[in-house]
């Protein structure tokens, strides 16, 4: 009995983490801010003040962002500055959110993926993830901050008490 309530709980969880990965996907991302310059050759546009991205339930918020396209002409990469810049997403049906900020975030919207820089926090179901760097893995919700050259500093965890339940 165990088995199929494990079962049941990983393929609800499963369904919950693809909601707004899903619809988000299939959206267009809207970018709106005071002031845009856009390079064609180069393949970059660059937006100033009041910068906002939105991709359905996906929002990117910065003073400055970089839209980088590939040959195809899709958005390969956004990269936003602020102090701090901040993201939010929906998680599940149930309306719960993912909220992350850094100094510097870069968005790989065709690998489902975040990346903040400097002064990084993200906050999901309660959990508060902090340091210098944190990488964000949209689809499989894996937080994760990688030890490298330029990221040596402490990674800190915060996790909410858990309540005792009464049987």
């Amino acid at each position: 009995m165990h088995i199929r309530k494990g079962i049941f709980l990983a393929l609800f969880i499963n369904t919950m983490v693809t909601y707004a990965v899903i619809s988000d996907n299939s959206k267009p991302i809207v970018i709106t801010s005071d002031s845009l310059q856009g390079d064609l050759t180069q393949h970059v546009a660059i937006f100033q003040g009041r910068v906002a991205a939105i991709q359905g339930t996906r929002e990117l918020h910065s003073d400055v962002g970089y839209v980088y396209f590939n040959e195809q002409g899709q958005v390969n990469q956004i990269k936003a500055t602020g102090t701090p810049a901040k993201t939010t997403e929906i998680l599940d049906s149930q309306g719960n959110r993912v909220y992350g900020q850094a100094l510097t975030i870069e968005y790989f919207p065709l690998k489902d993926f975040i990346q903040y820089e400097e002064e990084a926090m993200l906050e999901e179901h309660g959990n508060i993830f902090k340091g210098n760097l944190i990488t964000y893995n949209i689809a499989n919700q894996i937080v994760a901050s990688p030890e490298t050259k330029s990221n040596t500093g402490a990674a800190t965890i915060i996790l909410p008490p858990s309540t005792l339940i009464k049987s």
